[in-house]
């Protein structure tokens, strides 16, 4: 990928991202993710693609942002070849997804006190919200496809097959280990309401035992 294709890229991503940086997972698998059969800007692996979500959720920041700036940076050590080109790739990533809510923002700051009575306005921030639900729901399947189960991102495959790909999908299987610490997190949120960080760390050592 070009530098411009990455800032066009994530300026895509910042554009949709309603409903905060979950709705950009299924984006990001979709057009960034290599998939066999599938024809997109693919840079990530779906193994790097899930180590990445995982990082990112403990990395300060974004996580959406957090990937614009490893994917710009991986682009540009790619295509360039160098350590420069790529901390510039990423900080092209970051402004890309970054741009157009600053635009938006400076619009809506300027022409939301005189639309908040429309109905067209109204109806438009309406259809959002079920659309921004139907995002971060998919990003629960791809999280729990990639934690649970072998890895590969869920429906990849059979969307390949669909639009002709020529692959002949089969059915994941179930990685126990990571299907115990899933159950395990839950169970101890549900009871206990432990620090989110204090058992993303636990998850971790659990899984460099069992998961392996």
């Amino acid at each position: 990928m070009s530098l411009w294709a990455v800032f066009l890229v994530f300026a895509k991503f910042g554009l949709l991202c309603f409903g905060g940086g979950y709705v950009l997972v299924p984006l990001i698998a979709d057009e960034l993710v290599i998939v066999p059969g599938v024809e997109n800007y693919g840079v990530l692996t779906p193994e790097m693609f899930g180590n990445l979500l995982a990082i990112a959720q403990m990395t300060p920041g974004p996580i959406g942002l957090n990937t614009a700036t490893f994917v710009g940076y991986l682009s540009g050590m790619r295509g360039f070849g160098s350590v420069v080109m790529g901390c510039l790739g990423g900080a092209v990533g970051s402004a890309g997804l970054l741009f157009p809510g600053f635009v938006l923002v400076i619009l809506a700051s300027y022409y939301l006190h005189r639309c908040r009575d429309s109905f067209v306005v109204r109806g438009l921030l309406t259809g959002l919200r079920p659309a921004s639900v139907a995002l971060i729901f998919m990003a629960v399947v791809i999280f729990l496809g990639m934690s649970a189960f072998d890895g590969r991102l869920p429906f990849a495959e059979w969307t390949a097959s669909f639009w002709g790909g020529g692959m002949v999908p089969d059915w994941p299987e179930l990685r126990w280990g990571g299907v115990f610490i899933v159950v395990s997190a839950m169970l101890t949120l549900a009871k206990w309401r432990v620090n989110v960080i204090y058992l993303m760390l636990a998850a971790g050592v659990l899984g460099a035992f069992i998961c392996r």
